[in-house]
């Protein structure tokens, strides 16, 4: 045990030093020049409107996290120990949050990436890091005048055991990792009292990062989505 604290306690303070020498003076020490950003989201029928939420950047050697990363530490090379156990781990604050979402909430987009790297003695390693939207959204649109038409309505999206209820325009997130298909139900009531239903699935393979965006027919009086 003590053999494995002082282990530690070495690599720690030669990642301190290679943090804080100059370039010259380094012995075993190599960079990381590292770029971060997220894929562009792939929408069906229309561009999500939600910016991409602040991403947090951790780096970590081994089992070990030593630190996460500000915007001043990627505008140049961070210099750090060689070694082959480094990872750079990007992600959204919604990523650790997705998974005590209710009925209640429509969640958001959700990004999160590990990028595995080596760092060799007196060399630089290039990281571009894409972080991906890991899971994916349904969206309803309604037609111009709608409301008008159907002064009372209720849309409802289930996926993963949530069942979220949406009004026009919003959007609600779900995992896209054992979500083989999602329903919709839009029930309405026209300004003569009369009630309609109309509902639908999605059973075709769920893409994450993709928006899927249902839209209601006037004259079919049916449910859709637009690719």
């Amino acid at each position: 045990m003590k053999h494995n604290i002082l282990n530690l306690f070495i690599a720690l303070f030669l990642l301190a030093s290679c943090q804080q020498e100059e370039p010259a003076a380094m012995s075993g020490c190599g960079y990381l020049a590292l770029s971060v950003q997220t894929d562009e989201i792939n929408v069906v029928m229309t561009r999500a409107e939600e910016e991409d939420a602040p991403l947090t950047i951790e780096l970590w050697k081994g089992d070990t996290k030593q630190k996460e990363l500000t915007d001043a530490d990627m505008q140049g090379k961070i210099a750090l120990e060689e070694g082959d156990d480094y990872k750079i781990v990007a992600y959204t604050a919604s990523y650790k949050a997705s998974d005590s979402w209710t009925d209640a909430d429509k969640g958001e987009a959700v990004y999160h990436g590990e990028y595995p790297f080596v760092v060799e003695a007196g060399k630089t390693t290039m990281v571009d890091a894409e972080v991906p939207m890991i899971n994916f959204g349904v969206k309803l649109v309604l037609p111009g005048g709608f409301e008008k038409l159907f002064p009372t309505y209720t849309f409802t999206v289930k996926a993963d055991e949530r069942e979220v209820t949406l009004k026009n325009s919003e959007t609600a997130y779900f995992p896209s990792d054992n979500t083989t298909v999602f329903s919709y139900v839009l029930e309405a009531t026209n300004v003569d009292g009369e009630e309609q239903t109309a509902e639908g699935s999605y059973d075709e393979e769920i893409v994450s990062g993709t928006i899927y965006t249902v839209t209601y027919a006037l004259k079919t009086q049916s449910l859709r989505i637009e690719q």
